[in-house]
C-alpha cells in the first residue's frame, strides 16, 4: 500500500512541474499576478517571481511533510506491527498526493484565468472539488488507520 501511495505522490509531483512549466509558458512575458495579502492590500507580482513563489511552495511542503513522514516512521518503527507502519507511511504520502492535486489543479485554475485567450472560467472552478473530494477520502482512510491502531 506504502508503496503505490509513494508511486503516486511521485506521480503527481512530475504532473505539477509540467503544468507549472506548461502555465509558465502560456502566459505572456509582462503578465502581472494579483496577490492578497494578510493586510487586506493587493500587490502586484510578475510571472517570473510568481512562479518562483509557487515552485518554492510546493518544493517545500513536500519536503516538509515527507520529513514528518520519515521521522513518524522511523520513531515508531520498532514499535509498530509491519503492516500499520506501511498504513501510516500511505496516510502520509497520501496526504501528500492531495496536496500537490491541490496545487496542480490551482495552477490550472492561475493559466487560464491569466491566460491570453479568453475562457469561460465557470467550468474551471469544478476541478477544485477533485481534491476536496480526494482530502474526504483521506480522511476516512486514515481515520480508519487509527481506528484499527486503538484495537
Amino acid at each position: 500500500m506504502r508503496k503505490f501511495v509513494k508511486l503516486l505522490w511521485l506521480i503527481s509531483i512530475v504532473v505539477f512541474l509540467a503544468l507549472l512549466l506548461y502555465v509558465y509558458a502560456y502566459t505572456i512575458d509582462k503578465q502581472k499576478f494579483e496577490l492578497l495579502l494578510a493586510s487586506g492590500q493587493v500587490t502586484m507580482v510578475s510571472r517570473q517571481n510568481f512562479f518562483y513563489i509557487i515552485l518554492g511552495l510546493f518544493i517545500m511542503s513536500n519536503i516538509l511533510l515527507n520529513w514528518f513522514g520519515v521521522i513518524l516512521y522511523v520513531r515508531n518503527h520498532k514499535s509498530w506491527h509491519q503492516s500499520y507502519s506501511d498504513k501510516m507511511g500511505a496516510v502520509v504520502y497520501g496526504l501528500i498526493f492531495v496536496l500537490n492535486l491541490f496545487f496542480a489543479v490551482s495552477v490550472i485554475l492561475i493559466g487560464v484565468l491569466n491566460g491570453p485567450n479568453l475562457y469561460d472560467v465557470s467550468n474551471y472552478f469544478s476541478l477544485l472539488l477533485v481534491p476536496c473530494v480526494l482530502f474526504l477520502v483521506w480522511l476516512i482512510f486514515s481515520g480508519i488507520v487509527m481506528i484499527q491502531k486503538n484495537k
